[in-house]
């Protein structure tokens, strides 16, 4: 729930307004202050939300001013503050700023590899620039980098107050717009020579050389132990990862029913038993939703009642939150903002309304989310046809993609797409086995860089501007980088999506719960939503001027309004409605962002 942002350049103190106008397009992220810091070539600033710490932070030691600012949270910070302690360093905070900043000057650049948490900081130490990003990507950021200088903030929206930085989309990132989103490149920001550090890497500029470092990677292993040890040790890691992330006692969590979500309710429930509290609990729903729900594969059931039953059981103090379709239609276009790009249309903007609603009772609450990417929840872990195909197996329609390009744009995006899967293949570490085991070792990064970095983005953006915090314990570095190795055989136990992790955590569930199909995060099916969208779609195509005409063909879009046509664009339920929301994101993206493309 706060932002940072900055710059190195051999005449930052002549751009005094330009770091004022970078924050300012932050503010919505911290909407409770904000802190600047100016070197002779450096200047660095924060915006914060609530009782975060107040940034930047400065010290002065041996003739040297470091200064730091921080977004995100650490999780071990007790231990930290020990050791800086035991190597003479005096901590007056004791802030998670504070801890950064003395660990940098105890252990020098590598010292993030002992941070555990979701983070993104910055730190100049004279006239060098140090930035930094937590090992799974939780907490952006992005960067501009053009001869002397270098920009960073945590989202793209405020890079574009910098001079130099532009609109432009070339003909790289239509391909991307077109066949990859909402999903995207790691490291891609879209827009001509924007970038993002990637996950679990370190930056350092000064002024002449830029180097990037990996701290932290997943790498392969062989996996000795035995089915019942692994079960042991997966449950340890689960509830450990919840309970570190719990230190200031939140005590929240999103709760569907769903194994995921309810693993970590039961989790928390029985760790409050000891003292007499209670878990607070939140599910999301939809105006009408238990008159018009629509059974289908991927969404069998609706999960109301398994919600109740978490609820009984663990005698949670829930609450419901019902979102309206005027209010959703109304999100749509503010949660593209939120991600500054096209993004899950509805299924984004439903989950800041929830987000908004939580954030009156909470400051921080968990989500089941990453237990998919993770355990391999999804139908491309475990049906052969959707495996090893050479492409992305969450939107493998290409030819669907491609007749929405405009007639006259030259450009490959199933080449686009098998270049983009084939590099990342191609710079994976060998995985020790079988062919099989091979490949599915692949798929799992992939899909947890580009499939999980999306929902993780999705998370992030939604909350954080809904004044949240929300903590996904299935995205702890640990327990990812122990389950990574584990044999698919003991993941997918008896024929079951998510065996083991339902084997590992089944005494924190009902059995009803323990034997429940996955089911996805909701949507609405309420015929008057369609109405909504079709109607803000039919706006933009009585609309001569509107951008997307610029990158998309006006009958496939007519098509799709007149519901001619309903395959899934990304995912396993992004059809129909929701690709009209989609399609009304694009072109309000366009238009509010001033997006020049040069093809």
């Amino acid at each position: 729930m706060s932002a940072i942002a900055g710059f190195l350049c051999w005449d930052a103190g002549r751009k005094e307004d330009i770091l004022l106008q970078m924050l300012k397009a932050l503010r919505q992220r911290g909407v409770h202050g904000l802190g600047e810091f100016r070197g002779e070539s450096v200047a660095l600033g924060s915006v914060r939300c609530g009782g975060d710490e107040i940034q930047p932070l400065v010290k002065s030691i041996h003739g040297r001013q470091l200064a730091v600012v921080f977004s995100g949270e650490i999780y071990n910070e007790q231990e930290l503050i020990r050791e800086l302690g035991g190597q003479g360093h005096r901590l007056i905070l004791k802030s998670a700023p504070e801890i950064v900043l003395h660990s940098y000057i105890q252990w020098g650049e590598r010292f993030v590899t002992r941070l555990r948490g979701v983070f993104s900081f910055a730190i100049t130490d004279g006239t060098k620039l140090y930035l930094a990003r937590d090992q799974m990507g939780v907490q952006p950021l992005f960067f501009y980098r053009y001869g002397g200088q270098l920009a960073f903030a945590s989202q793209i929206k405020a890079l574009f107050q910098y001079p130099g930085v532009s609109t432009v989309v070339d003909g790289e990132g239509v391909a991307e717009l077109m066949a990859i989103l909402p999903a995207r490149t790691p490291g891609y920001g879209v827009f001509r020579d924007l970038e993002e550090l990637l996950p679990g890497h370190y930056l350092v500029y000064d002024g002449r050389e830029c180097r990037t470092e990996c701290y932290w990677r997943i790498m392969p292993r062989v996996h000795g132990e035995n089915y019942e040890d692994t079960v042991a040790a997966v449950r340890e890691l689960v509830r450990d990862a919840i309970l570190s992330q719990n230190a200031d006692g939140a005590n929240a969590s999103m709760l569907s029913g769903g194994l995921d979500s309810s693993i970590v309710t039961g989790v928390l429930a029985r760790e409050l038993e000891k003292t007499g509290g209670r878990v607070h609990t939140f599910s999301v729903d939809f105006e009408e939703n238990e008159r018009h729900f629509k059974s289908n594969l991927f969404q069998p059931e609706r999960d109301s009642s398994y919600a109740e039953l978490m609820v009984l059981e663990k005698k949670t103090l829930h609450e419901d939150c019902v979102i309206s379709i005027d209010a959703l239609s109304e999100a749509i276009l503010p949660a593209m903002g939120f991600r500054d790009l096209p993004g899950m249309a509805d299924i984004d903007a439903s989950l800041y309304l929830f987000c908004r609603e939580i954030a009156g009772r909470t400051h921080a609450v968990f989500s089941g989310e990453c237990a998919d990417e993770v355990f391999g929840g999804y139908p491309w872990f475990y049906r052969e046809e959707l495996r090893n195909t050479g492409y992305f197996p969450w939107s493998r329609d290409m030819d669907y993609r491609e007749s929405f390009l405009k007639k006259g744009i030259r450009l490959d995006l199933p080449g686009h797409v098998k270049a983009r899967y084939d590099a990342y293949m191609a710079a994976l570490p060998e995985f020790p086995g079988d062919q099989d085991a091979k490949e599915l070792w692949k798929l799992f990064n992939l899909n947890l860089s580009y499939f999980g970095s999306n929902l993780v983005e999705r998370t992030e953006r939604m909350s954080s501007h809904a004044g949240l915090m929300v903590r996904m314990p299935f995205a702890d570095p640990a327990l990812v980088e122990y389950v990574f190795s584990i044999p698919w055989e003991m993941k997918f136990k008896d024929g079951r999506e998510k065996g083991l992790l339902r084997d590992a955590m089944r005494e924190y569930l009902p059995e009803a719960i323990f034997a429940r199909k996955k089911s996805p995060y909701p949507k609405t099916y309420h015929p008057r939503y369609e109405e909504r969208m079709r109607a803000m779609l039919g706006q933009v195509l009585e609309d001569g001027d509107a951008p997307i005409y610029e990158l998309v063909e006006r009958q496939a879009l007519m098509d799709l309004a007149e519901g001619t046509v309903a395959r899934p664009w990304f995912g396993q339920l992004m059809a129909g409605p929701q690709l009209m929301a989609y399609m009304v994101q694009l072109n309000g993206w366009l238009r509010e962002y001033d997006v020049r493309i040069r093809i």
